[in-house]
């Protein structure tokens, strides 16, 4: 779906929650570098856990 962004950077906002936050591993199968952001300290925990994913992702690639 996305094979033309290897490679690319990706800027996701609102990577928390709603549809920014099912972004990040979609982009990182393809391999495109991806930057999260996120306003709410609330939502560390659920970015650390996107970012575990994203991390295990690369490293098997």
């Amino acid at each position: 779906m996305f094979q033309d962004l290897e490679n690319k950077v990706v800027i996701i906002t609102g990577a928390a929650s709603g549809i920014g936050k099912s972004f990040p591993e979609n982009f990182g199968k393809v391999k495109a570098k991806v930057v999260i952001n996120y306003r709410s300290e609330r939502h560390h925990d659920e970015i650390e856990e996107i970012k575990k994913r994203l991390l295990k992702l690369a490293v098997n690639q």
